[in-house]
């Protein structure tokens, strides 16, 4: 933590975290805004729309 506070942390490490959010987040808004979506003239209900974004919250985590 305190490479981080004082800034000694180095450009790749810097890059990495910044890679890792990047692909973190596009899980998330794929899995999750997926799960939104509707076919055949049937939309999913709140409680599935809930828990894909449940699910993609903890894919992302682990």
């Amino acid at each position: 933590l305190s490479k981080i506070v004082n800034g000694n942390d180095g450009v790749w490490s810097s890059c990495h975290r910044g890679i890792a959010e990047l692909i973190g987040t596009a899980i998330l808004v794929m899995l999750g805004c997926g799960g939104c979506l509707g076919g055949l003239g049937v939309s999913p209900s709140h409680l599935q729309i809930t828990l894909n974004f449940g699910l993609a919250v903890m894919i992302v985590i682990q």
